[in-house]
């Protein structure tokens, strides 16, 4: 699969498409409501969600990143062109990644551009982000797209006492194995 673009939203999911970039050898986009937070990534295509409405001051708030995601769309889309596969990375939880996950899968899926979504979900200290996330992945499976997760708190369990930020990478790498692996399977059905 020759086209195959990556796509990272909000804050976790800029962060984990930045290190799936050297494995994957794709093209990277970040999307973000934090302008401050995406001007770190200088080598890599960024677009500010909202960035006329001032949704950074309010990213806490769903249905005002929603209107960032909706507003920011053109752009999004000019961004994406039409790739043979779009994944979209992101950390589900929050809120950025995970309202501009299900606006752009389902905008995604309009456009008939086969999409997957590769997520983390937060680690068992973030309780009400766990909610959020077992909800946002039940919304995103209504939509029929292959949605890849890696549950955070199950790798938390299995790494013992090392600190979350090991936890984070070894997370990322295997999700990347796993985007990788629906990624070759795809070329072998072209």
């Amino acid at each position: 699969m020759g086209n195959v673009m990556i796509l990272g939203l909000g804050g976790a999911g800029s962060s984990m498409a930045t290190q799936m970039y050297v494995p994957l050898n794709t093209e990277i986009v970040l999307a973000n409501t934090d302008v401050k937070a995406l001007s770190k990534y200088e080598n890599f295509q960024c677009i500010a969600l909202g960035a006329t409405n001032g949704a950074a001051q309010r990213a806490f708030n769903p249905s005002i990143v929603r209107k960032a995601v909706e507003e920011s769309l053109p752009e999004l889309e000019a961004a994406i062109g039409k790739p043979e596969c779009l994944i979209l990375v992101v950390g589900l939880g929050g809120v950025t990644g995970t309202v501009s996950a299900a606006v752009l899968a389902k905008r995604m899926k309009e456009r008939s551009i086969p999409v997957v979504v590769a997520a983390t979900a937060p680690f068992s200290i973030e309780g009400e982000r766990r909610r959020i996330a077992q909800q946002a992945v039940q919304d995103l499976n209504s939509l029929d797209l292959p949605t890849l997760v890696v549950d955070l708190a199950d790798f938390e369990k299995s790494h013992g006492d090392k600190p979350m930020v090991d936890v984070f990478r070894n997370a990322v790498q295997t999700l990347t194995q796993m985007v990788q692996s629906h990624v070759n399977e795809a070329e072998l059905h072209v």
